[in-house]
């Protein structure tokens, strides 16, 4: 399980704002951080994804997440959202989140 602070790295490692081995700013996380949440409502709004805790992110769903943080941010950042990325990030976090087929028995009733 990935935290609100592993997300906020990874968000900024997405748009090449930190380097590895670097500190990240202040300012660069606060942005992002501001962003987490509408971005996690959002995405559930439109059945995209569940219900998320922000300090307990599921390992499947993180770098999907990240990647949509990412798009969201990348404006304020002086960079270009792609639009396709977003769609990708989104469909695969709809994919990973779908009930499958449950395969079990089906009780008919007769009337």
């Amino acid at each position: 399980m990935a935290t609100k602070d592993h997300l906020i790295e990874r968000v900024l490692s997405i748009l090449n704002v930190s380097a590895a081995g670097q500190g990240i700013a202040a300012e660069d996380a606060a942005l992002v951080d501001r962003l987490i949440v509408p971005t996690f409502e959002n995405l559930r709004a439109r059945r995209y994804a569940p219900q998320i805790d922000i300090e307990n992110i599921p390992d499947a769903l993180f770098e999907d997440l990240a990647e949509c943080v990412a798009m969201r941010c990348a404006a304020d950042f002086g960079l270009t959202m792609d639009p396709a990325r977003m769609a990708g990030a989104e469909e695969r976090l709809r994919t990973a989140t779908a009930d499958g087929p449950a395969y079990g028995p089906i009780q008919t009733m007769y009337f």
